[in-house]
């Protein structure tokens, strides 16, 4: 009997402090990059936005299919098809709003657990050089997500520098190439 009744406080204890944590999690975790990228601000605006070049650069991205509108009007509508492995993942894909050419932000949806909002902000520093700067905000859905991902920000903020580092690269690539 005595046996039992610890089991019972450990796990109570246990249940508490796993409210008590989720209760401290972040709701949400931000990064923001920001480079300059020796191609024209169309370039860039491509590479960001155009499903046939999206998995360049993009991490696991194997396929974009489109559902609705055009890709950098804030009508876009596709499903990410994320491969690692034999493993796939389908997320949604959206385009919420854009000044041509200037900044538009993006949202992925996962399952209706995780949503990733991502912000562009494209600066023509001169005819061939562009200012990129991304900010990315990954929302986790439900204590159990935002406890699950509390310490997400550093992981999120590799994986996006490491993402922007071979869009520039791919688009720096391009520079014996004549514009997308």
């Amino acid at each position: 009997m005595k046996i039992t009744k610890y089991v019972l406080i450990f796990v109570g204890f246990g249940l508490l402090g796993t409210l008590i944590a989720a209760f401290f999690a972040p709701k949400q975790h931000v990064v923001v990059h920001e480079m300059t990228i020796e191609r024209p601000v169309a370039d860039c605006w491509n590479a960001c936005f155009n499903p046939d070049i999206l998995p360049n650069w993009v991490d696991d991205l194997d396929t974009v299919e489109h559902v609705a509108g055009h890709y950098d009007r804030a009508d876009y509508n596709a499903f990410l098809v994320f491969r690692s492995g034999e493993n796939s993942t389908k997320a949604e894909y959206s385009v919420d709003s854009v000044t041509h050419q200037q900044a538009a932000k993006t949202n992925i949806l996962l399952d209706d657990k995780l949503s990733l909002t991502t912000r562009f902000y494209l600066n023509e520093l001169d005819s061939s050089k562009t200012n990129v700067k991304v900010v990315t905000t990954l929302i986790p859905s439900g204590f159990i997500f935002r406890l699950m991902l509390s310490g997400a920000n550093g992981g999120l903020s590799e994986k996006r520098k490491a993402e922007l580092e071979q869009m520039k690269k791919w688009l720096e690539n391009q520079a014996t190439r004549p514009t997308l």
